[in-house]
């Protein structure tokens, strides 16, 4: 089975850095319909006790990594670092979780825009108007980020696969 560790904090690149993303709670809320069927373990226990007290979290329907080795049925155990990434032990905060979909993603950086192709075919406005378009805003939602947020996880072109694990999300 594959691993996949989300980050728990804003990295040092990004404005927010060292703030919590919230990223446990969000694939919580993407995962289940009901709170009560939520498996947190037990040293997720404060994180459990402050998603119950966020009605207006935007839920995480995918995560975006670099590469191409995910496919449509493989399944992953969501983890987090229990302190210093790479450094401390993981600590899986969900069962295993089935890949749905799978889309490949270019991100091309420049200085006033970011341009999106999606299985090879461009999705974004013109490069020389920086632009926002709808595309970009439900991918920011989607994977469960503020769209400013989502555009300063990706400071440089960058390509890999949005891994999709809800069956009614659609680009």
């Amino acid at each position: 089975m594959k691993v996949i560790t989300f980050s728990r904090f804003y990295p040092a690149y990004h404005p927010r850095k060292g703030e919590p993303t919230e990223f446990i709670e969000k694939i919580w809320k993407g995962v289940y319909e009901d709170s009560s069927d939520v498996p947190f373990p037990h040293e997720l226990a404060g994180v459990w006790s402050a998603y119950c007290e966020m009605d207006n979290l935007i839920p995480k329907y995918h995560t975006i990594r670099a590469g191409n080795r995910w496919k449509v049925g493989d399944w992953f155990s969501p983890r987090v670092w229990s302190g210093k990434p790479y450094k401390s032990k993981q600590i899986e905060f969900a069962p295993p979780i089935q890949v749905k979909k799978v889309w490949e993603l270019e991100i091309e950086v420049g200085k006033k825009y970011w341009f999106f192709k999606l299985n090879g075919e461009d999705i974004s406005n013109e490069k020389e108007n920086f632009n926002i378009d709808e595309f970009t805003e439900l991918l920011a939602k989607n994977d469960g980020l503020l769209l400013s947020d989502f555009l300063n996880w990706f400071p440089k072109s960058f390509t890999g696969q949005i891994i999709c694990w809800n069956d009614k999300i659609e680009y």
